[in-house]
C-alpha cells in the first residue's frame, strides 16, 4: 500500500534546522550527564578500563595515603565503617592496576576469599610494595619537580604528572616482561649496592 506523502499520512519530517536543534539538544544532555557524573565521581574512563567508577583513583590511593582495602571487621548495618564509595575507589584502583599489567583478579588475589592474605598468590605482596613505591615516586620526586615541567605536561588543575603501575609495566606483568636492565645501564647495579650498603 502506498503511504502517499507525509502530508496525507501525518507524518512529520525533521527538516535541517530541526534536526540541528535535536542534535544541539542531545550534546547538551551529554554534557549535563557528564557533569553530574563527574559531581557523583563516577565518569568512564582509560585509567579505570574503561568502568563507570570513580575517575581518579591514582591521586586518592598513589599521591595520598589511603586506605585502599575495604573489608569491614563489623557487620552491615551495625555501625561498618567502610563505605560502597570507599569500595568503588578501591575497585577502580584495582581496575587501572590489572589493565595496566595485563592481568586479572586472580593474578593477586584468590577469588574465593579476596582479603586473606595467608591465600593470595605471592604478587599481592609484590602489589602492595608496588602502590607504596608509585606513591613514593609521586610524593617524593615527582610533587617536587612540579615547577621544572612544562604547562603543557602538567595536569589540567596545574598539578605535576603522576607515576602509576602502567608508566613502567604498559600492559606487561612485568616491565619490559622481565628484560635485563642492568646490562644496559650498569648504573642501577651500582645503585643497588649503594643502597643495601647503607641498611648495613
Amino acid at each position: 500500500m502506498d503511504m502517499g506523502a507525509p502530508e496525507e499520512t501525518g507524518e512529520r519530517f525533521i527538516d535541517e534546522a530541526d534536526a540541528a536543534d535535536t542534535i544541539r539538544n542531545q550534546h547538551a544532555i551529554v554534557r549535563r550527564l557528564q557533569r553530574l557524573a563527574q559531581a557523583c565521581q563516577t565518569v568512564f574512563s582509560y585509567q579505570i578500563a574503561y568502568a563507570a567508577l570513580p575517575y581518579d583513583p591514582l591521586t586518592t590511593f598513589l599521591s595520598e595515603a589511603n586506605e585502599v582495602r575495604v573489608v569491614s571487621t563489623t557487620p552491615l548495618p551495625n555501625g561498618s565503617d567502610r563505605t560502597i564509595k570507599q569500595t568503588e575507589w578501591t575497585y577502580a584502583l584495582m581496575m587501572n592496576i590489572s589493565d595496566s599489567l595485563g592481568v586479572n583478579c586472580t593474578y593477586c588475589h584468590n577469588s574465593r576469599s579476596f582479603t586473606g592474605w595467608n591465600e593470595s598468590t605471592p604478587q599481592r605482596v609484590t602489589a602492595w610494595h608496588g602502590i607504596r613505591m608509585a606513591r613514593d615516586l609521586n610524593v617524593q620526586y615527582m610533587e617536587p619537580l612540579k615547577s621544572v615541567f612544562p604547562e603543557t605536561r602538567r595536569g589540567p588543575l596545574g598539578d605535576a604528572p603522576k607515576v602509576n603501575c602502567a608508566t613502567c609495566h604498559q600492559g606487561a606483568f612485568k616491565p619490559l616482561y622481565g628484560a635485563n636492565m642492568v646490562k644496559d645501564y650498569p648504573v642501577l647495579a651500582a645503585a643497588t649496592s649503594t643502597a643495601a650498603a647503607k641498611k648495613r
